[in-house]
């Protein structure tokens, strides 16, 4: 069986630190089984009627289950297993001509992992899509979220037949899901409005989550978990600085939140001391920290019972005296992307391909 990966990290994570954070709890964890269910559903839902002329279904679907998912996705199962993943098929279609489809069902442990999994594989490339819940299309591959199905879908040519049977494709598999909630994660409603780049809104439960956005560490430092989400999105603060990577964490309590704050403190004291006086420096205050590398500025901010953190490149390369025009963040002036006086007037902007929510 051919696979077209869905998963492109920014960072290539040591296989011992994936199954590190899996062990501590880094990830859901649906049930025990390993195998493939023969009595999944999945593979229903792949068409084999009603397809483009010239397509037809290549052989059988192949079903993954828990950790077998390590089998189909080479690198990437750790990212699934941290919002739970429950089960997934594959089904090829060959298209004459020549062209592959490779045809890809996640059933994750609810919605909330559907949007995650779905939202850290979109790319600022793809183009909104009215599919499921909330979709995209581009570069040969159409992927959307319904319920608690992430489905994707990915072509290996680009001519008009192979595109065209993709798509087909996809809306056979979305009609057989409309019954599906499609409800986004509650926290996205956080994300500041102002400066937010359409389509780069992330739903997060972990570190692999956030790290493809900004690889900040192996560790869940911000005690990401289902409890615990967070949403991520990009900024351009200004009309020529390059975007700028914004999380914000609600937590139960202020308590919590200020725990998790003063964890984080330690963090960038203990990268700061491992750094050169040359290439880092650090602020730290009761309530914020700012730190700044040779490649990073960071502004982390405890709000009562929310921590936001804003990851940007350097506003001056240290040493030079010289500001670097394409930064959000400006030396001595760190900011928040503008709502933040108001996080809870946030929410998805208009355009991004997502459906009015069920009432």
């Amino acid at each position: 069986m051919r696979y077209f990966s869905a998963i492109g990290f920014a960072r290539t994570l040591p296989l011992f630190f994936l199954a590190l954070i899996i062990a501590c709890g880094g990830s859901k964890t649906p049930g025990n089984q390993d195998e493939p269910s023969s009595s999944s559903t999945l593979p229903a839902l792949f068409p084999s009627d009603g397809l483009s002329v010239g397509t037809a279904v290549e052989g059988e679907p192949e079903l993954y289950r828990g950790k077998g998912l390590d089998n189909l996705i080479d690198g990437g199962a750790g990212l699934h297993m941290e919002f739970g993943f429950v089960e997934a098929a594959v089904q090829e279609y060959k298209v004459a001509g020549g062209g592959i489809i490779i045809a890809n069902i996640y059933r994750m442990t609810d919605s909330q992992a559907a949007f995650g999994i779905f939202s850290v594989n979109r790319k600022l490339t793809h183009r909104p899509a009215s599919m499921g819940t909330i979709g995209a299309r581009g570069d040969g591959r159409v992927l959307f979220c319904a319920g608690d199905y992430f489905v994707d879908i990915q072509a290996s040519g680009r001519d008009s037949a192979t595109t065209g049977a993709m798509s087909n494709i996809a809306t056979s598999v979305e009609l057989q899901l409309e019954q599906e909630s499609n409800e986004w994660p509650d926290v996205l409603s956080l994300l500041p409005r102002k400066g937010l780049i359409p389509h780069t809104e992330t739903y997060v439960e972990g570190p692999l989550g956030v790290n493809t956005r900004r690889y900040l560490s192996d560790d869940n430092l911000f005690e990401l978990g289902d409890g615990n989400p967070g949403a991520m999105g990009s900024y351009r603060m200004r009309v020529t600085s390059n975007p700028a990577n914004f999380l914000v964490v609600q937590y139960p309590d202020s308590t919590e939140a200020a725990r998790v704050f003063g964890s984080l403190k330690e963090f960038y004291q203990d990268y700061a001391d491992r750094e050169s006086a040359d290439s880092a420096k650090i602020n730290l205050t009761d309530k914020r920290i700012v730190f700044t590398g040779q490649d990073r500025m960071d502004v982390v901010i405890l709000r009562s019972t929310q921590i936001t953190a804003l990851f940007d490149t350097p506003g001056a390369m240290h040493g030079t005296g010289v500001e670097n025009p394409n930064s959000a963040v400006k030396p001595g002036k760190p900011v928040m992307p503008h709502g933040m006086s108001n996080p809870h007037g946030g929410g998805m902007p208009k355009g991004s391909g997502s459906k009015k929510p069920n009432n």
